[in-house]
């Protein structure tokens, strides 16, 4: 077992090398540089990333913004309170007609006025939004609502935590995976 370890890291360090060497050695198409310059390039270019939190418990909305504000990617929070808030956002009517597509939807479900699974089930079916990420964000651990999410097109389902430590953990690991790892589909 400690031989294939070894041969494991001793691969990774060789490939990090010969990373590092090709990245360095001047010639044609090749620019020198480290890794940090150049994961700082791959980011330096890229638009803010516009996320409608759909949540109408104040505590958790303002964890969320705080959370997003430490954000390593740049990023605009819009709040909205219900459901029908959100579709309005969403369709850009009511006093919303300015808003921006968001690049990803944070929607809890239990809201008032219109719930968030009619919220999914509307965007999911609508052409126009469909392809936005919704990330389910509820107290609901209910195997129901987790089967009924995934059915109705949900691209995660996350039980929030209930304490202030781990949503704000929660919230950060979205914005490690959504915006640094995932490819966001683009928006018009």
């Amino acid at each position: 077992m400690s031989g294939w370890l070894i041969t494991m890291m001793t691969s990774k360090i060789i490939l990090r090398l010969l990373l590092e060497i090709t990245i360095r050695i001047p010639r044609a198409g090749v620019i020198p540089m480290n890794f940090d310059q150049l994961r700082e390039e791959m980011h330096s270019d890229k638009r803010s990333v516009e996320i409608l939190l759909v949540e109408d418990n104040a505590a958790d909305a303002r964890l969320t913004s705080e959370a997003l504000k430490q954000s390593k990617v740049s990023n605009t929070l819009h709040l909205v309170l219900d459901g029908e808030q959100a579709m309005s956002f969403l369709r850009r009517e009511n006093g919303h007609e300015d808003a921006p597509i968001p690049d990803l939807i944070l929607l809890d479900l239990n809201l008032p006025r219109k719930d968030g699974r009619e919220v999914l089930q509307e965007v999911k079916s609508d052409d126009s939004l469909k392809v936005i990420p919704v990330i389910i964000m509820t107290t609901s651990g209910e195997e129901q609502d987790v089967t009924a999410c995934y059915a109705a097109h949900a691209n995660c389902y996350i039980r929030k935590p209930l304490d202030v430590n781990g949503l704000f953990d929660v919230v950060t690991k979205i914005e490690n995976f959504w915006f640094e790892i995932v490819v966001l589909p683009p928006t018009n």
